[in-house]
């Protein structure tokens, strides 16, 4: 995939000079935009729907489970989980930046994970 972007923007006529600074940069912005759009559908699509469906039941225990803090909670989940399988596609396994990025989506996957439980404990 990333022979394909540099040969684009290769016949784009980006010089060698500019070349790896444009191609990470497109990269940068087509993450983040894929993890921001998630996030966006989950909050402004999933949340409403599921709580829509939620009320629709007779059940009180899925009213309970399924609160507004949960369902947000479950929200904040999708970022880094969508950043730990993208960030390998692009970048090195063994470059810095990545190996301190999952690092790092690790952990705040691992604190989410831990305030979501709570969230559907409390």
């Amino acid at each position: 995939m990333n022979d394909k972007i540099i040969l684009l923007l290769q016949n784009w006529g980006v010089t060698e000079g500019f070349l790896p600074f444009i191609y990470w940069t497109i990269v940068l912005l087509t993450v983040a935009f894929v993890v921001y759009a998630s996030n966006a559908v989950c909050e402004k699509v999933v949340v409403p729907l599921v709580k829509s469906l939620t009320r629709k039941t007779q059940t009180a225990w899925d009213d309970a489970l399924l609160n507004n803090k949960v369902l947000n909670d479950f929200c904040a989940i999708v970022p880094p989980v969508l950043l730990t399988i993208l960030l390998p596609l692009f970048f090195d396994g063994n470059s810095r930046f990545s190996v301190l990025t999952l690092k790092f989506c690790n952990v705040y996957l691992g604190i989410v994970a831990v305030r979501l439980m709570c969230s559907v404990i409390s």
